[in-house]
């Protein structure tokens, strides 16, 4: 019985920082407020997947120049969700 609580909370924790779509194959959205070209306030509705990780941007211009040369602009980049870092490209 204690081995299934401790379990069920594991998995509960790990859902917590891992959502579920990470583990089905969809792109995980860091829902990032900063844009990681410019270093503005991005706007939700501009996205970028990039290797399974969606990236919002500020500007139509951002998408284009993130994803010519996504590791300058990805590089240094970092972000938590969840107090648990779970991007960063050095």
């Amino acid at each position: 019985m204690y081995t299934k609580i401790v379990f069920i909370l594991i998995a509960l924790t790990l859902i917590e920082f891992f959502p579920l779509q990470a583990f089905a194959g969809e792109a995980l959205d860091l829902e990032n407020n900063v844009c990681p070209v410019m270093g503005g306030k991005s706007n939700p509705a501009l996205k970028v997947e990039l290797d399974g990780v969606i990236y919002r941007v500020c500007c139509g211009g951002c998408i284009g120049m993130l994803k010519k040369e996504t590791d300058r602009y990805l590089k240094g980049f970092a972000y938590e969700k969840g107090g648990v870092q779970i991007a960063t490209k050095e």
